[in-house]
């Protein structure tokens, strides 16, 4: 009948359409993504002479361990240019309950973003991008929220860059929570 066959073109209309609505109605989608993390050492059972050391100290005697996140940051939004970072503020990643001792471009599908997303090295050869400007001690070391400075760069749509970032956290905790810091207009 009529009444069917307008619903049925009605139901296609709107499945045809939905993506562009989506578009319309929320132009940003800009957001970081743990893909995953893994512990570098995992000692199942105790072994008294068994150390791990980070800057002389041992790890496994002081609760901590050592785990890679792979973190991916990504634009499926309106293109970010310079103009809409708000300048007064940093931008970059927070990690929850973190030491963060390195962090490197693992892959991207832009080579402007592979190449600047990362502050470059100081003169000391520390990065900003590491969160610390020198190797943190670990004896009575507080976990709170590290940060990871990244660029303000333009960042287009459909771009990605995805970090490989090593951390320093206790070994009890559950998975590690990100989030994005600073303020893009529009996002």
């Amino acid at each position: 009948t009529l009444w069917s066959f307008l619903g049925v073109v009605a139901t296609i209309v709107t499945f045809l359409l939905a993506p562009a609505l989506i578009e319309y109605l929320n132009p940003s989608d800009f957001r970081a993504v743990i893909d995953d993390e893994t512990r570098l050492v995992e000692v199942k059972e105790r072994i008294d002479t068994l150390q791990i050391l980070y800057h002389g100290e041992d790890i496994l005697a002081t609760g901590k361990d050592i785990r890679l996140l792979r973190i991916t940051i990504k634009n499926r939004g309106k293109t970010i240019v310079q103009g809409d970072y708000d300048q007064d503020l940093d931008f970059g990643l927070a990690l929850q309950d973190a030491l963060v001792i390195g962090t490197e471009v693992r892959e991207s599908n832009s080579d402007y973003l592979r190449e600047r997303i990362l502050p470059p090295p100081s003169p000391t050869g520390t990065s900003a991008a590491s969160g610390t400007t020198k190797p943190a001690p670990l004896a009575g070391a507080a976990f709170g929220n590290a940060s990871i400075q990244l660029r303000k760069v333009t960042f287009e749509k459909g771009k990605f860059v995805t970090l490989k970032i090593l951390v320093l956290r206790p070994r009890d905790s559950g998975a590690t929570r990100v989030s994005l810091v600073g303020k893009i207009a529009n996002v």
